[in-house]
C-alpha cells in the first residue's frame, strides 16, 4: 500500500496517520485518522463514512482502549460534534494510560454555555442585551440560577466571598414547593460567625426581618 499519493490535482493523500517532527504512535484506532505535531500535540477524526466530529489535542491518542496520553503528564482537548465545540480537561498520569475526561465547556448548536467547576473573571465582566419589555421582569435581561433537583426547599444562592474565599454575604431562592410553584428570596450576612438570614421574603409575601423572622411584615 503507498504510503503517500499525488493525485492529478496535485493533491496529497495520506494512507496512515501522520507525525510532523516525530514519529506517530503505531496503536491509533483503525478507524482514527491521527495527525501528531510534536511530541505530544494531535490532530485526530473518525475516518468512517458520514463521521463529522474532529478532536484538536494536547497529550491525547485514540486507540482501542479509549483516550489514552502519548507521553507523562496532563492532558487536554477540545472536539467538535454535532454543531457543538467541548472544551475538555484530563488529569496527569504516565504514558499510555486511559484519561478520565471532565467537560468543563461546552457551547451547544444553539451557542448557550454550559460550565463545569469554578468561573473566575479577571476583570469587569459584562452581560449586554436589547429588551424592550417594561411588564414582564422574566422577559428581559436575566442572569439564571437553575437547580435541576426537584427536592422541595432546596435553594440557589448567589454568594459573596472574601479574598480568603470565606463567606460574607448571600442571596438566596428557596424552592418551598415544586409541585406548588411556590418560591421565597433570602438575604444572609455574617457578623463574626457563620452567615445567617437577617431578611426573608416568603413566599406569601411575608417579610421576615433578623434571626429567625424576629420581626414579621
Amino acid at each position: 500500500q503507498q504510503a503517500l499519493k499525488l493525485d492529478s490535482s496535485q493533491n496529497a493523500i495520506f494512507a496512515g496517520d501522520v507525525g510532523v517532527g516525530v514519529t506517530p504512535e503505531t496503536d491509533w484506532k483503525s478507524n482514527v485518522v491521527g495527525l501528531q505535531v510534536g511530541a505530544g500535540g494531535s490532530i485526530f477524526a473518525r475516518s468512517d463514512s458520514g463521521e463529522t466530529k474532529i478532536f484538536i489535542a494536547e497529550n491525547v491518542k485514540w486507540n482501542s482502549t479509549g483516550n489514552q496520553r502519548i507521553n507523562n503528564g496532563y492532558s487536554a482537548m477540545h472536539y467538535m460534534d454535532g454543531g457543538a465545540h467541548t472544551f475538555a480537561v484530563g488529569g496527569t498520569g504516565n504514558a499510555d494510560t486511559t484519561i478520565s475526561f471532565t467537560d468543563a465547556l461546552i457551547i451547544n448548536s444553539s451557542g448557550n454555555a454550559t460550565f463545569t467547576g469554578t468561573i473566575t473573571a479577571q476583570g469587569t465582566s459584562h452581560i449586554s442585551r436589547s429588551m424592550t419589555s417594561t411588564s414582564d421582569p422574566t422577559n428581559c435581561i436575566n442572569l439564571q440560577l437553575q437547580n435541576t433537583s426537584d427536592t422541595d426547599n432546596a435553594y440557589n444562592t448567589l454568594m459573596f466571598k472574601d479574598a480568603q474565599g470565606n463567606d460574607a454575604s448571600y442571596v438566596a431562592g428557596r424552592h418551598d414547593d415544586h409541585s406548588g410553584n411556590k418560591g421565597s428570596l433570602h438575604f444572609g450576612v455574617r457578623n463574626g460567625g457563620a452567615c445567617f438570614e437577617s431578611l426573608g421574603l416568603n413566599n406569601n409575601g411575608m417579610v421576615n426581618i433578623g434571626i429567625a423572622g424576629d420581626v414579621k411584615v
